[in-house]
């Protein structure tokens, strides 16, 4: 189920790197996925706080997905929003969302021993 779940991520990453490069770019040209590492790759020590972890990066991803809604709806952002709708993108965020929202409960069950 890990693997199963990492692999859907960087189809999750290939969908968001497809959605940016149609977007415009502040100041010209087109956007696009930034080539960074993350700030630190080292993990936790234990599996419960991996497992936390992860859960901590999907509650920060769903919070991004909101803010952006919200943001594009605001009256100064009417044409990020309307690009957001044109790629496509509303409807990938929405079902991001909804997917991490499982793997979120899916988490929750394996630190409860449910899982």
């Amino acid at each position: 189920m890990v693997m199963h779940r990492v692999f859907g991520e960087m189809y999750n990453l290939k969908a968001i790197s497809g959605l940016l490069v149609r977007l415009p770019r502040h100041g010209g040209g087109s956007a696009g996925p930034p080539f960074e590492m993350p700030f630190t790759l080292d993990l936790p020590q234990a599996d419960r706080d991996i497992w936390r972890q992860c859960d901590d990066l999907l509650a920060s991803s769903h919070k991004t997905c909101r803010n952006i809604f919200r943001l594009a709806k605001a009256k100064d952002f009417e044409a990020v929003n309307e690009q957001i709708v044109r790629t496509g993108g509303d409807v990938y965020l929405r079902t991001l969302m909804s997917l991490d929202d499982q793997t979120r409960e899916w988490i929750a069950k394996i630190l409860s021993g449910a899982a």
